[in-house]
C-alpha cells in the first residue's frame, strides 16, 4: 500500500506531475471538496469511495484543511451530492 493510501500526506512534485484520473500532468489532482489544485507541500487525504453500495463516484482527494478524516470527507461530499442540483453553479466546476 502506498504512503497517499493510508491517511493523510504531504504533496511532492510527483504527485503533482502524475496522471490523475487518466488525464496527464496532473491537471484532476484537486480537492474533491473545494477545487483547490494541490502542490508541493499541501497536506491532502485519499477517500476510497469505490466500494459496492458508495454512492460517491471516483476516488477523491480532499484537502486537510476541508476534511482532515476519510469519515468527515465522505460525509461532506455525500451532502454535496445530495445538494448538486440545488449548488450545480458550484458542483459543475469540479
Amino acid at each position: 500500500m502506498r504512503d497517499w493510501m493510508k491517511g493523510p500526506f504531504i504533496v511532492t512534485d510527483s504527485h503533482c506531475k502524475a496522471p490523475w484520473f487518466g488525464i496527464t500532468n496532473g491537471e484532476l489532482f484537486k480537492c474533491a471538496i473545494c477545487g483547490h489544485k494541490f502542490s508541493p507541500g499541501d497536506a491532502a487525504l485519499w477517500v476510497y469511495t469505490n466500494y459496492p453500495g458508495s454512492k460517491i463516484p471516483g476516488n477523491p482527494f480532499v484537502c486537510v484543511a476541508c476534511a482532515d478524516t476519510r469519515e468527515k470527507a465522505i460525509e461532506i461530499l455525500l451532502q454535496m451530492r445530495k445538494d448538486a442540483q440545488r449548488y450545480w453553479w458550484f458542483t459543475h466546476l469540479m
